[in-house]
């Protein structure tokens, strides 16, 4: 409501909110979708003891973190971790949009320098080279040997106001050039000019160009916070704010071009899901998984093949069949998690290796699972050198359907290296999930690996949006590991889990 409010008062110009809870999440990304302004968030309440104490102030229920933080992304909320931040974001705003990534620094220390080049790098922002004949006409006002004229560009005890002046105009009006960072370190006895002679200079080319400069103003603190408090441009207190604010901006203008994708739902065979959903709830199940898989076929989601062996002697002929090596997995309705129930046995390479492991799996699941019904195993074609991922849904109470994905495998839980968004997708979320993880290299060219095909990755995290948008009695599924070999191509899932609502 505050939103939307805000959104129509003409003397607001951007919003900063501090949250404790989103309880309508979705009401709250259309509200963001539809603004035109800058929504800032400093959401707090993200931990178990920050839940206990939002409890007593109506915020009756923790949002999971990572859910509310891939919501904002999608939306172009620019979320703050604190005050401090929330001023930065703030102050960046007050600066025009950033089209580009590309960022020209000049600083008057050398570690400023540094300090720029590190977060632009950690940041994803370019640092474009200057133009040669920029260069060929500083040199002529610096001491040579001291300053570096490359970019960040080092110009060291240069005090001549015109020439700074000079400087920013050529580089704004460098078509390579998205953004402008200036350092100062204020001193009482600068010659050559007043540093109060910067600011309606700065703020008039801001506008004549509209892009951004970011000033970040050193020195004493009493004469800084009296620049600050004379003038309404805005100046950050170090450099790393001032990149920092640029970053804010370029991404925030990247979200917002995208609030007008419209998600992609893919068609699939309805009435199959839906028929094996009902014949598990006839059976009073809601945990699947051989029908999990079912249901990931009617949607076009590739499967490694697989046999079921109901004893040994079928299980050595379905190995046989399939090719060796092969893997053998518990077949049990009531074993979600097979791994842990000692149910999974890999790299069988003959049948006396298979009968042997049927012998064993079996009896590990009825020790650890005595009440579980065990249907036998299933056999797959062992599928060696590939790379595992996860893909997979979750239900979240304000957001609702939440896809996911990330490194799978045995140690999905312990890596925690994931990456969210809200269903149902648009192409660019999905883009945008590939990259959100931190091993998001292993989709490349890895060890001898081609590179992973970004757009079946896409296609398959699309087909699941799909599903749990068309199917809302699906609340979890988990594809894991879903398998890419080497070739970069024949990807498939080895094993899928699922649990619907009951009726």
């Amino acid at each position: 409501d505050i939103i939307e409010f805000l959104e129509t008062d003409e003397s607001t110009k951007m919003m900063c909110l501090y949250l404790e809870e989103i309880e309508r999440g979705r009401r709250f990304m259309d509200a963001v979708r539809k603004t035109t302004k800058p929504v800032i968030v400093y959401k707090a309440n993200t931990t178990a003891s920050g839940a206990k104490m939002a409890a007593s102030h109506t915020a009756a229920v923790a949002n999971d973190d990572a859910v509310v933080d891939a919501a904002m992304r999608q939306v172009g909320v620019v979320r703050a971790h604190g005050l401090l931040e929330m001023a930065v974001a703030a102050n960046a705003f007050k600066m025009p949009p950033m089209n580009g990534n590309r960022v020209a620094v000049i600083t008057p220390t050398g570690g400023h320098a540094v300090i720029c080049a590190d977060e632009c790098e950690r940041l994803a922002l370019e640092l474009p080279a200057f133009p040669q004949k920029l260069v060929e006409d500083v040199e002529k006002h610096v001491r040579a040997g001291v300053i570096k004229l490359q970019n960040p560009m080092d110009l060291g005890d240069m005090f001549d106001f015109e020439m700074y002046a000079t400087i920013v105009l050529r580089l704004l009006q460098e078509p390579t050039i998205d953004a402008l960072m200036l350092s100062f370190i204020f001193l009482d006895n600068i010659p050559g000019g007043t540093i109060g002679n910067i600011f309606p200079m700065m703020k008039k080319l801001m506008r004549d160009f509209k892009k951004p400069i970011a000033l970040c103003v050193a020195g004493n603190a009493n004469d800084v916070n009296r620049i600050r408090a004379n003038n309404d441009f805005p100046i950050f207190e170090s450099p790393e704010q001032a990149i920092q604010a640029l970053a804010m901006l370029r991404r925030h203008h990247e979200r917002v071009a995208r609030r007008a994708d419209q998600p992609e739902l893919i068609e699939f065979d309805r009435a199959a899901v839906q028929e094996i959903i009902d014949n598990a709830l006839d059976q009073g199940r809601t945990e699947l998984t051989s029908e999990a898989a079912d249901i990931l076929k009617c949607i076009g989601v590739p499967m490694i093949e697989d046999k079921c062996a109901a004893d040994a002697d079928a299980a050595a002929k379905a190995a046989t069949d399939l090719g060796f090596p092969v893997v053998l997995k518990i077949d049990s309705p009531d074993i979600l998690h097979k791994t842990e129930a000692g149910g999974v046995a890999l790299n069988l390479q003959n049948e006396v290796q298979v009968r042997e492991a049927f012998a064993s799996i079996t009896a590990s699941a009825k020790e650890k699972f005595p009440d579980a019904a065990i249907r036998g195993v299933t056999i797959q074609k062992m599928v060696s050198n590939a790379r595992e991922l996860l893909l997979g849904v979750n239900t979240n109470e304000q957001f609702g359907p939440v896809a996911v994905f990330g490194v799978g495998g045995i140690f999905v839980e312990a890596f925690k290296d994931i990456t969210m968004r809200i269903a149902p997708l648009t192409r660019n979320d999905a883009l945008d999930m590939l990259d959100g993880i931190r091993a998001k290299n292993i989709l490349g060219e890895f060890r001898g690996m081609a590179a992973a095909n970004r757009e079946k990755l896409v296609e398959l995290l699309l087909k699941l949006s799909s599903l749990v948008t068309s199917c809302p009695r699906i609340r979890e599924l988990d594809i894991n590991p879903l398998l890419v070999p080497a070739d970069g191509e024949s990807m498939a899932a080895a094993d899928a889990r699922m649990v619907i609502s009951a009726r």
